[in-house]
C-alpha cells in the first residue's frame, strides 16, 4: 500500500480491484484483468533492463500484453518486445521507464506502480 494517499487514485483502485477480492490471489488477479482488459495494446515505452553481471540498460520496447506469474508470488509481469525483435520478454511494471501512450495506459500503469509505492511515470 502506498504511503502517499491519493484519494481518487486509491478509492478508483479498490473499487476495481479489491471490491469482491478474498485473498493475495483474488487481488492479483484484479490487477491482471484491470491491465488486460483495459489497457491498449501495443504500447512505446522505454524499459530499463537488467544485464547479466548487474548492469542496466534503457531501452525502447513495446509492451504487447500481461501476464500474471502465478509461479512467483502472483505477481504481474508486462510482455515487451525490442524494436527489431520478435521475441517476447516479461519484466515488472516498475521496470518502464516511460510510456508513448494514451492518458487511460498511463492511468493503469501509474495505478500499479503507486499501489507498490513506486515512483510514477511522468505524463
Amino acid at each position: 500500500m502506498p504511503k502517499i494517499k491519493d484519494e481518487i487514485r486509491y478509492n478508483r483502485i479498490h473499487e476495481i480491484m479489491f471490491a469482491d477480492a478474498k485473498d493475495d490471489e483474488d487481488v492479483a488477479m484484479g490487477w491482471f484483468y484491470y491491465m488486460s482488459d483495459y489497457m491498449e495494446f501495443p504500447i512505446k515505452a522505454t524499459a530499463k533492463l537488467r544485464l547479466r553481471g548487474g548492469k542496466t540498460e534503457t531501452i525502447a520496447v513495446e509492451i504487447v500484453e500481461v501476464d500474471a506469474n502465478e509461479s512467483r508470488d502472483l505477481s504481474i509481469r508486462l510482455g515487451i518486445v525490442e524494436k527489431g525483435n520478435q521475441r517476447v520478454q516479461y519484466v515488472s511494471p516498475e521496470s518502464i521507464t516511460q510510456i508513448d501512450s494514451t492518458a487511460n495506459n498511463l492511468e493503469i500503469l501509474n495505478d500499479w506502480l503507486y499501489w507498490h509505492d513506486f515512483p510514477l511515470l511522468a505524463e
